[in-house]
């Protein structure tokens, strides 16, 4: 790992913007590049982007960085929110189909 991504990261540790801002913009192309090849629509990508990016930022004092690659901890954040978002779209689908079941026997 780079002295400079050392730096941004020990910086995003302490909560500095800057450093937070640094970080985004210096990964953001690569998790924009993984996360299309999971999520075809425009509106969840920026969704799952977002609490990606909040995650990584809540997380990262959890980070080693003598243990771990830091792309590959960042792009397991990336998949996961991608599949927390997949299994509450599914959830969402079984509430609005048990509703829509519930009022159709009512009115029968």
């Amino acid at each position: 790992m780079n002295s400079e991504l050392l730096h941004i990261i020990d910086g995003c540790k302490e909560r500095n913007r800057d450093s937070q801002k640094s970080l985004y913009f210096l990964t953001i192309a690569r998790m924009k590049s993984v996360l299309h090849r999971y999520c075809g629509d425009v509106n969840d990508a920026k969704d799952i982007m977002q609490s990606t990016y909040l995650n990584i930022f809540e997380k990262i004092g959890q980070f080693d960085t003598n243990k771990g690659d830091f792309d590959a901890w960042t792009r397991r954040i990336l998949i996961n929110e991608y599949f927390q978002l997949l299994r509450k779209k599914k959830e969402n689908n079984l509430i609005a189909r048990n509703i829509h079941r519930r009022w159709r026997k009512s009115i029968v």
